[in-house]
Formats: structure tokens, C-alpha cells, sequence
């Protein structure tokens, strides 16, 4: 909000002055070196996991038709027909063989 930004630039970011403060007590040796390493190995580690899920399949497309109910309903029936119907009309459209299953 922009109430809360200016009380921050009023009194300081409290994460910064926390890490000021840990520093004046002997917490931290260096303090933005500190930040600096837990960003560039969040960073590594999101980059890493982003690598892992893009080389993975997604979950085949119809399941989503089959975890719901019991026994499906006429209406989820009629969609799911629907939609098996416009995929085969555009298989150009929507790549369905990136899917498993």
C-alpha cells in the first residue's frame, strides 16, 4: 500500500534495518554479502527447478474429467465429448503429445 511505503521510507526498510542491527551486534559479519549469497542461491535453485519442470510432461489433459466424481455427470460428459471433438478438428492448435498418460 502506499501508506506502508512511506512509512518505510520514513523509518527504513525493517529486513535492512534488521540486518544492520544483527551486524552491530556481531550476528552477521557482512551483512549485503549475506543477502547477496541467499539470492544467488535462490536464484540457482528456482533456475534449476525451472530446467527440471520444463523437461517434464504435464498430466494428460482429460484427467481432469476423472478425479471428480464417482460417476461422471451427463454435463461433464457432454464437455469432455466437446472437447475430444475440437482437439481432433485442430491437432496443429494444441500440442496434446506434450502430455503423459
Amino acid at each position: 500500500c502506499i501508506r506502508d511505503s512511506k512509512y518505510f521510507e520514513e523509518i527504513g526498510d525493517p529486513i535492512v534495518r534488521l540486518g544492520k542491527y544483527m551486524q552491530s551486534k556481531g550476528y552477521l559479519k557482512d551483512y549485503k554479502a549475506t543477502v547477496k549469497s541467499i539470492e544467488d542461491k535462490t536464484r540457482a535453485e528456482c533456475l534449476a527447478n525451472l530446467k527440471k519442470i520444463d523437461q517434464t510432461k504435464m498430466p494428460y489433459y482429460m484427467r481432469v474429467f476423472d478425479d471428480v466424481y464417482n460417476e461422471m455427470p451427463w454435463n461433464l460428459k457432454e464437455q469432455k465429448k466437446e472437447l475430444e471433438e475440437h482437439l481432433k478438428k485442430h491437432p496443429n492448435v494444441y500440442p496434446t503429445k506434450e502430455f503423459s498418460g
